[in-house]
């Protein structure tokens, strides 16, 4: 008698050493061959009063098959380590039911072995932390769920790892973002005083505007001065021309006497 209870405590403290807490009566468990994998659950043999919740999915077992169904159930409900496998004996999926609800982290995995995704469940509902993974195992999504509902800030990653949306979520309903644009004029009349103050860069910048200009006003010729002595020697040539123009010939007019008025002053 001391041996077979010296054994069953060597038993529990393997179990708790290994992470596997057995806070539930072990009860029969069933294998389910379906054409994809295989299932591994562990039901009650005992039925218990269980409160039911109208709004939880409720895992149970009956004909050789797992029965999942909303607000109740009609067999032996699952209760104990759950596990399924591919064909390849790759893990699909893994966790772990209390009374018929998902309890405590879920993982599942592709065909490849690469996880798939990582849940917590708190009464059969997801909460806290998530990811999800693509098959090349770079993270596809990540957040945070709030009783089946996804809450506060998600991201969203392509297969390359660059992030490609990041939402902000309230217990399922996407929030839109406000832009503060108060705050952005309070700070400038706070620093200013009304007029904002110019930064160092900026005082630079005009500094070495103005310098350009002034060289470029020094270097620039001046075209209306005249430079050479062609010019000079063309000026007085039509300053003569335009005397020509303004001034009036006049030409002294001969007398004209008729040819009998001479003889007549003889």
């Amino acid at each position: 008698m001391k041996k077979m209870l010296f054994l069953f405590m060597v038993l529990l403290s393997i179990a708790e050493s290994n992470g596997q807490k057995i806070d539930y009566p072990l009860g029969d468990r069933a294998t389910i061959n379906y054409q994809d994998h295989i299932v591994y659950a562990t039901f009650t043999r005992e039925e218990f009063d269980i409160k039911i919740d109208d709004d939880k999915f409720y895992y149970w077992f009956a004909n050789n098959d797992i029965k999942k169904t909303r607000g109740g159930y009609d067999g032996k409900i699952l209760h104990g380590l759950y596990t399924e496998f591919y064909m390849n004996k790759n893990l699909k999926e893994r966790g772990e039911f209390r009374y018929g609800l998902r309890k405590g982290v879920w993982k599942d995995w592709y065909l490849n072995g690469e996880l798939k995704a990582r849940y917590f469940y708190k009464g059969g509902q997801k909460n806290k932390a998530f990811t999800e993974y693509y098959s090349n195992g770079s993270i596809k999504q990540k957040g945070r769920y709030k009783n089946d509902e996804l809450h506060k800030r998600i991201k969203v990653y392509d297969s390359t790892g660059v992030l490609i949306k990041e939402d902000n979520y309230k217990r399922g309903v996407l929030v839109k973002e406000k832009i503060k644009k108060v705050k952005a004029k309070k700070r400038i009349r706070i620093i200013g005083r009304g007029k904002p103050k110019k930064d160092k860069q900026d005082k630079k910048s005009e500094k070495k505007d103005s310098k350009s200009t002034d060289k470029k006003i020094e270097t620039a010729p001046d075209k209306t001065v005249p430079n050479t002595q062609e010019n000079k020697s063309e000026e007085k040539k039509t300053k003569k021309k335009n005397k020509d123009k303004g001034s009036i010939r006049v030409r002294k007019l001969k007398k004209i006497v008729p040819a009998g008025t001479e003889n007549s002053t003889i």
